[in-house]
């Protein structure tokens, strides 16, 4: 498996698609270099958490903000194959 360098920023500035105010949210690029590296595919990561791929993949591109009991099982994740 192919390993990220790890130079993708774990937070970015995105802006409110209701208010149009700036908010700062947890970089789903991030969250799949972590996913990536623990050799888990986007299906399999969705049923360790129960939730669906495309779930998931929303959260990888930055469509849907990342819940904290998602963001604590991409962490339980880190630096397993390091």
């Amino acid at each position: 498996m192919h390993k990220h360098n790890g130079n993708i920023a774990k937070w970015i500035t995105v802006k409110c698609p209701n208010c149009g105010s700036n908010k700062r949210i947890i970089n789903g690029q991030w969250l799949k270099m972590i996913r990536v590296q623990a050799d888990l595919d986007q299906r399999a990561f969705g049923r360790y958490v129960n939730v669906t791929s495309p779930y998931i993949s929303d959260i990888e591109r930055n469509r849907r903000d990342c819940p904290t009991d998602i963001l604590e099982m991409y962490l339980s994740f880190r630096g397993t194959n390091e």
